[in-house]
Order: structure tokens, then C-alpha cells, then sequence
């Protein structure tokens, strides 16, 4: 595989261009459609265009060493040819650089032509990006690292984010993971390390008084910001999994269960009484419910219909989210953290029912 040196995708994308690949085949993967900006046609990416067809190349094909290895041909790519192009990543087979592969009038850039040829007798494939991402981080100049770093970590974000997530947990997680992803931390670490905060949070809160809440969430805080960062690692180190995503679902579960104890068992001490302990128990069920329902949301959501759909990724905004931290910190500043119970036994009682109704079957949404 050829990787522009500005190119960074994930481990995904890499297993699907190893299903697509062919023996003895190249295969050249595009970004998008690049005829809006470079003047080509569909044709020029048909397998096999028109003679004399123009064809746009990846701009990882550029001047470079090759050294051959008991696999096949490596090669390291040390400057972009052409860097306007969206075209990112490469497949060259074993035998494709034999001798003859290149010709005198294909310099400076052999490579590229003899991929053109390729792509032009039919002997090579374009594969579209499709739903995989791609980032490019190609900066130039003295500052070119630096500044390619920080575009990497700008363009991290995460599935459902609320509003603070985007504007506050995101800008404070990159500083955070620009220093993790430099120790041998893995993502379930941070994720353990998040969940232990949390833990830590609904502690503090449980102690109770005035110093306890505001600690507590502060710590919560932290945590979610924490919990951004185990995503973002998992990312730039390709170490996404699905146990990893499980992972973060249930230890998220885990923080939230034990926040709501930990504030039952407060305003139980500072004279609520078994009234307290009822809000925090329903605020378990209810969290507990939320979670087996959102489970079944990421499983069908794909099947349901345009408008359903919207309106399940719309409850789904409202209940992953992670903005109720600040309303924590808010009810902590004012020296009343309980009063978030009430809201929690009602709120997660009602979101959970409401998606669950937008999850209904196709059969009985039509006879209603």
C-alpha cells in the first residue's frame, strides 16, 4: 500500500481496501468525485475509460525509494506530486515494478504514469472512500509537522455530541490526548482512567456539603472530557475495536449509576429521606432502560424510514449527550447538586419510552 505522507485514515479503511484488493490487480482509492475541481469526467475513473483519456492520480505518487522485500515492493513516499487531487491511497501488487514497468518518458513521476496506464488498459481499479474517513493533514513549510498535528486533532470528534461536547469537552480533550497518544496509555486505559474519575466524582458527592459538590463536579467534569479522549486515542494510534466502543457504553453506564447513588445517598443524609432513595433507585431503572434501548437504536436505525430515523437520532442527541454536566456544576456552584436527582429519575423515565415508541416495528407503526 502507497500512503501520501498528508494522508491518515483508520484501520477500517485499510481491512476494506485488503477485501477489495485483487491478486496482481492495483487498486487506487479516491476521496471524492475530483471532476468539480480538476475538470475530469466519470469516464476518466471507469475501469477502462477512452483511449487517451485523461486520468487523475493520487497525490501519495510522488518521488520516492523502493526497496524490495521478501512481501513485495515498499515504498516511501517523501513528496506529494500532485497535492490537489483527492485521490489517497494505493494498492501496488507484488510484480507491478518488475523489470519494464516503467518507461524513460514516464519521468519524473513513473509511478503515476504506469498507474495511469493501468487504470487506462483496465488492469487497475478505482475504489471510492464511501462511508470510511479520510483526513488530510498535509501542511508546508518550517512548521508543517506542528501544523499538520494540529489539524489532525482538530478533526477528531465523536458520534452523538451535544452542544458543550463540541464547544468546550472537544477543545479541552485535544490538549489531553496530544500528550496521551505519547505514552503507552491504550483507549480502554483512558476509558478505565475516565470511568475511575467518575467514580471518584459521585464520592465526593456523596460526602455531601457544599466543598464535597463542587469537587465532585469538577471531577465529573473531567471525566467526561476524559471520555472524549479515549476516542480520539483509539483513532490516531488505529485502535479502534468493538470491545473498546462496548467498553466506553458500559463504564459511561457504570459513572452515571453510581453518580446517582452517590447523590441519593447525599440528600438521603441531609434530611430528604427515603424520598431520596426512590428518585436515585428510579434514576437507576431508568438509566438501566435507557441503555438496553439505545443499544437496540444503533442496530436499527439504518432500517428505519428517513423521517423515523431523524426523529430516533434526535433522542438520541438528548440522551448520550454529556451536556448535563454543566447543569451538575451549576447546581453544585449554588450548593444544591440534588437537586439534580429529580430531574434525572424523570428525565431518563421518559426519553426511554419515547425512543423505545420510535423503535417500534414497521408493521405496527402501519397499523397505527
Amino acid at each position: 500500500m502507497v500512503v501520501g505522507t498528508g494522508a491518515v485514515f483508520p484501520a477500517s479503511l485499510v481491512e476494506r481496501v485488503q477485501q477489495e484488493a485483487r491478486v496482481g490487480e492495483p487498486l487506487v482509492v479516491v476521496r471524492k468525485d475530483p471532476s468539480s475541481e480538476s475538470g475530469i469526467g466519470e469516464s476518466s475513473f471507469s475501469p477502462i475509460p477512452p483511449p487517451g483519456a485523461p486520468i487523475a492520480l493520487p497525490n501519495a505518487m510522488g518521488h520516492g525509494r523502493v526497496r524490495e522485500g521478501e512481501q513485495g515492493v515498499v515504498l516511501t513516499l517523501e513528496t506529494p506530486a500532485t497535492p490537489t487531487l483527492d485521490v489517497d491511497l494505493v494498492v501496488i501488487p507484488e510484480g507491478f515494478t518488475v523489470s519494464g514497468w516503467a518507461t524513460s518518458q514516464d519521468s519524473p513521476y513513473p509511478l503515476h504514469a504506469a498507474l495511469e496506464r493501468a487504470i487506462r488498459q483496465g488492469q487497475a481499479r478505482v475504489l471510492h472512500l464511501g462511508s470510511d474517513w479520510y483526513q488530510d493533514v498535509c501542511a508546508e513549510g518550517r512548521a508543517g509537522p506542528d501544523e499538520a498535528e494540529r489539524q489532525l486533532l482538530r478533526s477528531l470528534k465523536g458520534g452523538l455530541e451535544g452542544f458543550v461536547d463540541r464547544h468546550f469537552n472537544r477543545r479541552c480533550s485535544r490538549w489531553i490526548t496530544r500528550w496521551l497518544v505519547r505514552t503507552p496509555l491504550t483507549p480502554n486505559g483512558v476509558t478505565v482512567l475516565a470511568t475511575a474519575v467518575g467514580v471518584l466524582a459521585s464520592v465526593a458527592f456523596g460526602v455531601g456539603g457544599y466543598a464535597a459538590g463542587v469537587i465532585g463536579a469538577l471531577l465529573f467534569q473531567l471525566s467526561t472530557i476524559l471520555d472524549c479522549c479515549d476516542g480520539e486515542v483509539a483513532r490516531l494510534k488505529f485502535m479502534e475495536s468493538a470491545f473498546g466502543e462496548q467498553l466506553d457504553v458500559v463504564l459511561d453506564n457504570v459513572v452515571h449509576i453510581a453518580l446517582y447513588a452517590g447523590m441519593g445517598w447525599a440528600a438521603y443524609r441531609s434530611g430528604w429521606g427515603a424520598f431520596a432513595l426512590a428518585l436515585a433507585g428510579l434514576a437507576v431503572i431508568g438509566n438501566a432502560a435507557a441503555f438496553a434501548v439505545v443499544q437496540r437504536a444503533f442496530k436499527v436505525r439504518d432500517v428505519l424510514d428517513t423521517h423515523r430515523r431523524r426523529r430516533v437520532e434526535a433522542i438520541l442527541d438528548r440522551l448520550v449527550s454529556r451536556d448535563f454536566s454543566v447543569l451538575i456544576l451549576a447546581f453544585a456552584l449554588v450548593g444544591h447538586v440534588e437537586w439534580f436527582l429529580p430531574l434525572a429519575a424523570i428525565g431518563s423515565n421518559i426519553f426511554w419510552p419515547v425512543l423505545a415508541f420510535q423503535l417500534r416495528s414497521p408493521n405496527k407503526s402501519a397499523r397505527a
